[in-house]
């Protein structure tokens, strides 16, 4: 296989923005190869995968094959590997339908591919244009094959590129039989799967990925997260903060193991699910962060943001008792106050329901008193400044 690359291509592609740039009618199911022929050559001068060019001027991605004198196999090979850190079932997958690609495809000599039109948007220089030079479909007889290639196309790519293109038409398989229509999701995962960016994923940040290009995991998965992103209750600067996000999985499978984004906040602690911390009064604002759970090769994946809010203004505190049970709160540790002896007192509220000084809420609703409940609590600071928050409780039948 022979290339001859133009030294400038792809600072070409950035610099000629305002060149060609098509935009695909989003259906159809094959590779795409970007080739420019300048100076009026009717000679292909530059070939290359569109998924690479796009990741290149588009997104300043890289491929990474490996050494120069490994074969194009090896290459596919190379880079599946790679992948298997993060996802060996899917590398495992790739890797056995990579092997039977040269016999599952048939070399088409001297004919022009259907244009499949499903590259979206995706500008291109003047001189260049998109060339079909793998088409995929299904067979529908014993000699058809699965992958149909232009051969003068092909033997003009380097290991590097039909590399590139072994992989591409793997992932657009399985993008196919995830019901999608075009190859943009799959020319995406292909550039991330054929480039070093792989090595400094963590798991959270590959599922993410996934996620974003529609390959989440089963359609129906055993476990998951019950929204995203998943908001959870405020935290005060000042005081200390806790939640715990196992409340927010649904499915109940054993050993599930937690992943956290490195964009956690450095306020908050992770562990097993649960954050604790205490943030600063810099640190007021909305924090969000990525946060995956795995159970061997399937896992899920969330966003979880939390607003770090001024201490004193009024807060509604929420709660649930039954009747004929006795309700013992501690109040104070999940309102967000500042102030290392707080006094808290009843303003207003059901006879049922007391308060201590430091914040114990308690009492025994009964029958009459099933339904909403409201209790207006004041907390006194020492300084003598107070603040009003509002207490609701839900009584449920005995």
């Amino acid at each position: 296989m022979k290339l001859r690359f133009w030294a400038a291509f792809v600072a070409l592609g950035i610099l000629m923005l305002q060149g060609s740039a098509v935009a695909g009618n989003e259906k159809g199911n094959g590779g795409i190869v970007v080739t420019c022929s300048f100076n009026g050559s009717p000679s292909i001068d530059s070939i290359r995968l569109l998924d690479f060019y796009e990741a290149k001027v588009l997104r300043e991605i890289d491929y990474d094959f490996g050494p120069g004198n490994l074969t194009m196999m090896d290459k596919v090979h190379y880079a599946l590997n790679r992948l298997s850190r993060l996802d060996p079932a899917r590398a495992q997958k790739y890797l056995e339908q990579a092997d039977q690609f040269l016999a599952n495809t048939r070399f088409i000599d001297s004919a022009i591919l259907p244009d499949t039109n499903d590259y979206g948007f995706v500008p291109i220089p003047a001189g260049c244009t998109f060339q079909q030079l793998a088409v995929q479909r299904q067979p529908q007889f014993p000699e058809d094959k699965l992958y149909l290639i232009n051969k003068l196309l092909w033997n003009a790519l380097d290991a590097d590129s039909a590399a590139g293109l072994i992989l591409h038409e793997i992932v657009y398989g399985e993008a196919l039989h995830l019901g999608q229509t075009t190859s943009v999701n799959a020319r995406y995962l292909t550039s991330i799967i054929s480039s070093a960016k792989v090595n400094s994923f963590s798991g959270v940040e590959y599922l993410q990925i996934l996620k974003d290009v529609g390959f989440a995991g089963p359609i129906n998965p055993p476990f998951g997260w019950v929204s995203d992103p998943i908001i959870l209750e405020n935290a005060c600067a000042g005081s200390k903060y806790s939640s715990d996000l196992n409340r927010y999985i649904f499915g109940s499978v054993p050993g599930l193991k937690f992943q956290i984004g490195n964009d956690l906040p450095t306020w908050l602690n992770f562990e097993e699910g649960k954050l604790s911390g205490a943030p600063l009064p810099s640190d007021i604002g909305k924090a969000s962060f990525a946060v995956g759970v795995l159970s061997g090769e399937v896992g899920a994946v969330t966003r979880v943001e939390i607003s770090v809010i001024k201490c004193d203004v009024a807060q509604t505190v929420t709660l649930h008792a039954q009747a004929d049970r006795a309700l013992k709160v501690n109040v104070a540790a999940l309102l967000f106050t500042t102030g290392a002896t707080n006094t808290f007192s009843i303003v207003s509220g059901p006879s049922w329901l007391s308060i201590t000084a430091s914040g114990v809420v308690f009492g025994t609703p009964k029958a009459a008193d099933v339904g909403t409940n409201y209790m207006q609590l004041q907390i006194r600071k020492p300084d003598g400044t107070t603040t009003q928050n509002k207490l609701v409780v839900f009584v449920a039948a005995p």
